[in-house]
């Protein structure tokens, strides 16, 4: 795509020689640095009017030297014209600065849900939709789609970050759609203060996917109180405790309940 610059315009100081198929035109002396970088496409016509097919040629100028531009004759479709001093010369928006822009990004997408990334060069490159469940992630510098995710990194981490009280931060592991267990890293029992809320528990669902029971549960705000344990249909409770008197080093294990 062409550069652009605002205000790029002057008159000419110089015409081109011969008038209708000359290279070569002078702009009013210090006006030639309102013009962008070269290559870009000019429209020339009469003072005093607004361009038309009938009065007006479209050049492209390749090169400025100071206030002298070298062009191309009848670009984008335009007749020749004698060109003459006192005409307008301005780089402003024709048919191929819109072109140009349509071109620079033509929209690679198909379907819903699609996703456009870029390409080796830069260019718009459509990554078709992942499958349900399906995750974004980047193999080798690429985004893939994958089923599943692993990080391979110094100290990978993992954070599940409420965003309030009263909330639950979960992990669910599933078949085919229906839930089996739930991992509650945190539960929606609001924090009152005194470590309270926010508890770890494990929950059990059925083969419809129905919730169970919560075999496992640990409470954070007291944790000299017994780890939850549902076995045999009971409610039991596992308290780790001091050293007993026979062995250093030791520490009880207590089943209630």
């Amino acid at each position: 795509m062409d550069a652009v610059k605002n205000f790029a315009w002057s008159t000419v100081a110089t015409a081109p020689s011969p008038a209708t198929t000359g290279t070569s035109l002078t702009v009013t002396a210090g006006e030639g640095a309102r013009y962008p970088v070269v290559p870009f496409n000019a429209s020339v016509f009469p003072a005093g009017t607004m361009p038309t097919p009938a009065n007006a040629e479209i050049v492209r100028v390749t090169a400025r030297t100071t206030d002298v531009l070298t062009i191309t004759r009848t670009q984008e479709g335009s007749s020749a014209r004698a060109i003459g001093v006192g005409d307008q010369i301005a780089a402003a928006i024709t048919a191929k600065t819109l072109t140009d822009l349509d071109l620079g990004f033509a929209n690679p997408m198909t379907t819903l849900g699609d996703i456009i990334t870029a390409g080796g060069s830069g260019t718009p490159s459509r990554l078709a939709i992942g499958a349900t469940n399906a995750v974004l992630t980047v193999v080798g510098g690429v985004p893939v789609w994958a089923t599943a995710i692993t990080l391979s990194t110094t100290t990978p981490t993992i954070t599940l970050n409420k965003s309030a009280s009263g909330q639950g931060a979960s992990i669910y592991a599933q078949t085919a759609g229906l839930t089996r267990w739930l991992l509650l890293l945190g539960d929606s029992t609001a924090e009152s203060g005194a470590n309270a809320g926010s508890n770890l528990a494990i929950y059990a669902y059925t083969d419809a996917g129905a919730f169970l029971s919560v075999p496992f549960s640990i409470t954070r705000a007291d944790l000299t109180n017994p780890i939850g344990i549902l076995a045999g249909g009971l409610n039991r409770g596992i308290q780790v405790g001091a050293p007993d008197s026979g062995g250093s080093g030791f520490r009880m294990l207590r089943v209630s309940n």
